[in-house]
C-alpha cells in the first residue's frame, strides 16, 4: 500500500533518497538560483531547502543550512513547519534518532495549516513510521514506500506479541 498523494507542500514527502549525481545537479542548480535571487535583493527559502536536501544526500553536514533556514523561516508558520517536516523526513530515511521528534513537531505546529486530506495523510504516515526503530548510526537510505512497508510489518508483529497465535504451523504445509 503506497502513501496516497498529497494535496499541498506540507503533505509532500521530501526524504526519498537521491543518487550522488542527482543531488549534485540539484545542489548546483539551487545555488545558481539562490545567487540570482540575491543579485535582485531577494532570498529564497525554496533554494535553501533544496541545497540542504542535496547536501544531506551528498553526506555533507546540514547543521549550518538548518540553522540558517530556522532563522529564515522564523517569520512564517508554513516555513517552520515545512523545515521540521523535511528535517524529520531526511533523518527518517536513514532511520536516525530525532526523526520522529522533528516529524511530530512539524505535524503539531502545522496541524491547522494542513489541507484536510494532507492532515490525515501525514497523521497516518507518522503513526506508521513511529514503529520503526531509530538509532545514531545511519542505515542505508530508503524511500517512503519501503519505510512504510517495514513499519507496517513491525506494527503487525507488535500487535501479535503477547497474544496466542490463531495460526498454528504444521510442518507438512511447506514444500521440500
Amino acid at each position: 500500500m503506497v502513501d496516497s498523494h498529497p494535496t499541498s507542500i506540507l503533505g509532500t514527502w521530501y526524504g526519498n533518497p537521491q543518487e550522488e549525481a542527482e543531488a549534485t545537479r540539484i545542489l548546483e542548480l539551487a545555488q545558481k538560483r539562490k545567487q540570482a535571487h540575491l543579485r535582485h535583493g531577494h532570498s529564497s527559502i525554496c533554494c535553501n531547502i533544496q541545497i540542504m536536501i542535496a547536501r544531506f544526500w551528498l553526506e555533507e553536514s546540514i547543521a549550518k543550512d538548518l540553522q540558517g533556514l530556522q532563522q529564515q523561516t522564523s517569520a512564517t508558520g508554513h516555513g517552520q513547519v515545512l523545515l521540521h517536516l523535511i528535517h524529520g523526513q531526511l533523518l527518517m530515511s536513514r532511520r536516525l534518532d530525532g526523526a520522529m521528534d522533528s516529524l511530530n513537531r512539524g505535524f503539531t505546529e502545522g496541524r491547522l495549516l494542513f489541507t484536510p486530506d494532507d492532515y490525515f495523510l501525514v497523521l497516518k504516515r507518522h503513526q506508521t513510521l513511529a514503529h520503526l526503530p531509530l538509532g545514531n548510526s545511519p542505515l542505508p537510505a530508503e524511500p517512503l514506500e519501503s519505510l512504510l512497508n517495514s513499519a507496517r510489518v513491525i506494527q503487525l508483529l507488535e500487535r501479535s506479541e503477547g497474544r496466542p497465535s490463531e495460526y498454528s504451523h504444521d510442518h507438512r504445509d511447506t514444500f521440500d
